[in-house]
């Protein structure tokens, strides 16, 4: 099976790298020309590499159409982490163009399974579990960008009957996450019992672990063909603060740290509900997560033991 991943130098689509590598497959993998490798250094030898700009019509297409890929994962995007946005265009053209070209070069490939990856971020400020028929109304530059990258992708599936699917991630946590995130700043502080700073404890996340979501990819793969231009949450349905998930980093991780609670601006997005409802998604794909909350974490802060050289002048540290 030929399997093309963007956004493979990221923090979820270089997890799904390293599964499909383990698993004997050589992914094809789209880059910019200014990516960072640090995430996928040692797997270079096994897959190949192609530089090629989301925006760039002529050479995306013919590129792709010499792949012949027949799974695709889109993960491309410009990311938003503590609130920090980045240039306008730089939204428009990674999370809707890149993803309009990225269709548009599959037409006519006649691809198994198109996974389109959005945001939770998608549906703004909820007082309920987050259900994929809500009215969306994000709330960031980068959710709107995603929320239409998301509905063009649904459109495609449905209008052209595409095995084009749309994951809308909530919190994933895990090996090789950003460095600007909560888990991995908490983790990392918490392993040398640095004090953390940190804004309001009654905030929440729906976190899930990062094999979770990896398996939803793979699950996927014989499942977008009957569900052409559907959109599915994943995430671990339980909300938990941060408040609690500090508090457990802490535990697992024998820290010794103070928390210095206030000392950071919460986003102006930040909400006291944010929860997936997975019932649409559990029914669909037959998938549900696998880890708790707190065995994602073991496994994390055990990675971070062995890992934390990596992440050297990367992660912010308090004083």
């Amino acid at each position: 099976m030929r399997f093309l991943i963007t956004g493979a130098t990221g923090f979820v689509g270089s997890n799904i790298l390293r599964y499909l590598v383990k698993k004997n497959y050589s992914p094809h993998v789209f880059i910019r020309k200014t990516s960072n490798l640090w995430r996928i250094k040692d797997l270079v030898s096994k897959i190949t590499l192609y530089k090629v700009d989301l925006t760039e019509n002529e050479l995306l297409n013919r590129t792709v159409r010499k792949i012949k890929p027949q799974v695709i994962f889109h993960l491309a995007n410009a990311p938003l982490y503590q609130g920090r946005p980045a240039l306008v265009k730089s939204y428009l053209d990674a999370n809707l163009l890149g993803t309009i070209n990225m269709i548009a070069s599959c037409k006519d490939l006649d691809y198994q399974c198109f996974v389109n990856t959005g945001s939770s971020a998608e549906y703004g400020l909820k007082n309920k579990p987050m259900r994929e028929d809500n009215y969306c109304q994000p709330l960031s530059l980068y959710a709107i960008t995603k929320l239409a990258a998301t509905n063009y992708a649904s459109y495609i599936g449905k209008i052209d009957r595409k095995p084009i699917i749309t994951f809308r991630l909530f919190s994933p946590f895990g090996a090789f996450d950003d460095p600007k995130r909560l888990v991995t700043e908490t983790i990392y502080n918490a392993l040398d019992n640095k004090q953390i700073f940190l804004s309001n404890s009654n905030l929440v996340r729906d976190y899930l672990y990062m094999e979770d979501v990896v398996d939803a990819y793979i699950k996927a793969i014989d499942k977008a063909q009957k569900y052409q231009g559907e959109i599915f949450n994943i995430g671990s349905g339980r909300q938990i603060s941060i408040g609690k998930t500090v508090k457990a980093i802490l535990k697992l991780s024998a820290s010794k740290s103070k928390i210095k609670w206030g000392k950071l601006e919460p986003r102006h997005f930040e909400s006291y509900v944010w929860e997936a409802d997975l019932s649409k998604t559990k029914k669909c794909l037959s998938w549900k997560p696998r880890y708790s909350f707190e065995e994602g974490l073991t496994e994390t802060i055990n990675w971070f033991r062995e890992n934390k050289q990596i992440y050297r002048g990367r992660v912010r540290t308090f004083r």
